[in-house]
């Protein structure tokens, strides 16, 4: 039975481990560190810092079922070999981790607890660490691109717009192949840090260490009404005067990526009347201006897909709104630069025929 003051850790014995040894049936370890966070070995009187993974994960099964033999069991150990594995821990930390009754029992030091619960985490960013590597590894040569594109929805329409470009890409890159996901407006950039996509056709530039912004080109901005509203049966409309409307912003999106749909580059944002929506994609924000809650400003090239019962109008003196490729600078590789391109070239396809466009009023009665 397990003493009271026993932390109990989820463990998956895949943290740190990539297989089993054929020989000696013992897990072969993920990681080992030896240095400092820079990457430079000690030497002289400072002591290598030599923290084994296999040891720590053998440690936190042991957390969890309280027994060395338990635990042994279940990492295919005998008792002395875990026993082993966790005098070789405290060893490597300096100083005891966990008291053992003769039963086989085992009950957590104060330094123990404190260990026990930086060490979970020091095992995800392991695993993150090893999946993040697999997944660069396999990026290149051949490679499947996931271009994440701003909302849920819209994904259908992005690839159609993309179709002539991708067959030209596949003459040139026959290697790689293009995926369009749909990313929620509050995931991004986290999307591309987390790597759920490759490369983001963002509405902004983005500022992060571990990220690089391309520019792609720029588009000039619409607003979007419901039918009811009168600036939906003009063509164009002075941007300061919709700035007056209500606007819609996600307070959970970066400001990065809302100043310009709340109009922040045209007055100050004091004077805005700001209304804070959810949407995290095209149909929530169109059914938030159905309902009247409040106008929204976007990138021509969303905005002329204006859904039903709702008008698209251009903005008269607005900036425009420099579209760009994201993705992580670790990925800056041939598969990636090709991609940006097809993206440039799609943009200026795109912004060659958006002066007739932003001259009609688009209404989808």
């Amino acid at each position: 039975m397990k003493e009271p003051n026993v932390m109990v850790i989820p463990y998956r014995k895949d943290h740190l481990t990539s297989g089993y040894d054929g020989h000696t049936g013992r897990p072969r370890p993920l990681l080992r560190f030896a240095g400092d966070a820079q990457g430079n070995r000690w030497s002289g009187a400072v002591a290598d810092i030599d923290l084994d993974l296999e040891c720590v994960a053998s440690f936190l099964a042991l957390c969890e079922d309280g027994h060395f033999g338990h635990a042994a069991t279940r990492l295919h150990l005998t008792s002395p070999a875990l026993t082993k594995r966790i005098q070789r821990l405290e060893r490597q930390i300096g100083c005891t981790l966990l008291e053992r009754n003769h039963a086989g029992t085992t009950s957590l030091t104060a330094a123990g607890w404190r260990f026990a619960t930086d060490a979970a985490e020091l095992l995800e960013h392991a695993r993150a660490a090893q999946v993040a590597a697999r997944a660069a590894a396999q990026l290149s040569p051949r490679a499947t691109i996931r271009i994440g594109v701003p909302g849920r929805l819209g994904v259908g329409s992005m690839m159609s717009m993309l179709a002539d470009a991708i067959r030209g890409l596949k003459a040139r890159s026959p290697d790689i192949t293009l995926r369009c996901l749909g990313v929620p407006y509050s995931d991004m950039p986290g999307a591309l840090v987390d790597r759920h996509v490759d490369l983001m056709w963002s509405p902004s530039g983005v500022r992060h260490r571990l990220l690089v912004s391309e520019p792609l080109g720029s588009f000039s901005r619409v607003g979007v009404v419901p039918l009811s509203h009168p600036f939906a049966h003009t063509a164009t409309v002075d941007v300061k005067d919709f700035a007056r409307l209500p606007l819609l912003y996600n307070p959970a999106v970066s400001p990065a990526y809302m100043v310009q749909g709340w109009l922040g580059d045209v007055r100050p944002i004091e004077e805005a009347e700001l209304v804070a929506s959810s949407a995290q994609g095209d149909v929530a924000l169109q059914h938030d201006i159905l309902r009247g809650r409040g106008m929204a400003v976007l990138p021509m090239l969303p905005g002329m897909a204006a859904g039903a019962g709702l008008a698209t109008v251009a903005l008269l003196g607005a900036p425009p709104t420099e579209w760009h490729a994201v993705y992580r600078s670790s990925d800056a590789q041939k598969a990636i630069a090709d991609v940006v391109q097809l993206l440039m070239e799609v943009t200026a396809g795109l912004k060659d025929g958006e002066t007739t466009a932003a001259l009609m009023p688009r209404r989808q009665p």
